[in-house]
């Protein structure tokens, strides 16, 4: 008599497509939540532009990457093409 085999699970796919959308709920409640806080908070300034993308200012680090980003590649351009 041959042994029957069992069927196996994925645990980590399983674990992470939990994860996924448990995030994905929480993303989307705290999406609703901040946009009728901003309503309230501000109501002549729109959420939205007019394209339908939401407008928000960079942060301090956003604009510090951007700022590194930046020298890199004028500290390249100067290296290669300058400096033959």
């Amino acid at each position: 008599m041959a042994k029957e085999s069992r069927q196996t699970r994925n645990h980590a796919r399983d674990m992470i497509g939990d994860y996924y959308l448990a995030n994905r709920q929480v993303e989307q409640e705290n999406r609703s939540r901040q946009q009728e806080s901003e309503t309230i908070e501000n109501p002549q300034r729109p959420a939205f532009s007019e394209s339908g993308k939401k407008r928000k200012p960079w942060t301090r680090s956003e604009m510090t990457l951007f700022v590194v980003i930046a020298l890199g590649l004028v500290a390249i351009v100067v290296k290669y093409i300058v400096l033959r």
